[in-house]
């Protein structure tokens, strides 16, 4: 995402937090929503034109995964919290009973302002100033190599699994940003290690935490048997 189309995001979003999911970007989830001020907000939402239905979408993780979790501390808990992913909402679906399914298109990276949450009776959600996290400096050519060395191993766990892989996504610029967190949301479950990625500057430990998990699937179907004698090839 460049600079000129950054500036041109909302300053102040509505804030909606998922249990147990952590969105990234340039990934496209499917929600339900039931919480009467989450109707609410996507109500409100719904009223404004299509491109401007932003939000953002922090992590809100379960208490177990934090407590399996020892290696990281009290402090790295509290940076995680004020991390989001700002959302575009895309698709909303009514229900009976109020309830909708939506989707939100993950579009980049953000830091909530806590000194800016606001929440009343007409607006019963909370709205947050956001900030947006820009990533540490690092160069294109090694970039690009280790980027295409990460797709090199994902298409090797598809292809393993008689799985087809496309990268190919609406009209989004297949940089290598957005790659890489569409690599990590295909790959990654797990709402820690999500939170972990979402709040990772540092785009080569971001391609490292998404090899990992390639890695770690493909030890694990080894190890289960799970994979034929000529599937693996890497």
């Amino acid at each position: 995402m460049n600079v000129t189309f950054e500036t041109r995001l909302p300053l102040t979003v509505p804030v909606m937090p998922l249990d147990g999911h952590v969105l990234l970007p340039m990934a496209a989830t499917p929600y339900r929503v039931s919480d009467p001020r989450h109707r609410r907000l996507v109500q409100d939402l719904l009223e404004k034109p299509a491109d401007q239905r932003w939000l953002a979408v922090p992590p809100r993780l379960p208490m177990v995964a934090m407590l399996e979790r020892p290696e990281h501390g009290e402090s790295d808990s509290a940076e995680l919290a004020e991390v989001a992913a700002l959302g575009l909402l895309t698709v909303a679906t009514p229900l009976d009973g109020g309830e909708f399914i939506i989707v939100v298109e993950g579009r980049s990276a953000c830091r909530l302002e806590s000194a800016h949450f606001t929440g009343d009776h007409q607006t019963p959600y909370r709205m947050a100033k956001i900030r947006h996290l820009v990533d540490r400096p690092e160069p294109l050519v090694d970039s690009r190599a280790s980027t295409a060395t990460l797709i090199q191993a994902y298409f090797c766990l598809c292809e393993s699994f008689g799985l087809a892989a496309d990268l190919a996504h609406n009209d989004q610029p297949e940089d290598d940003i957005g790659l890489v967190y569409r690599l990590g949301s295909a790959v990654i479950e797990d709402p820690s290690a999500r939170a972990l990625l979402l709040s990772e500057r540092c785009p080569a430990r971001r391609r490292e935490q998404v090899l990992n998990q390639i890695i770690d699937q493909m030890a694990f179907a080894m190890r289960e048997r799970l994979l034929g004698k000529d599937a693996i090839r890497c």
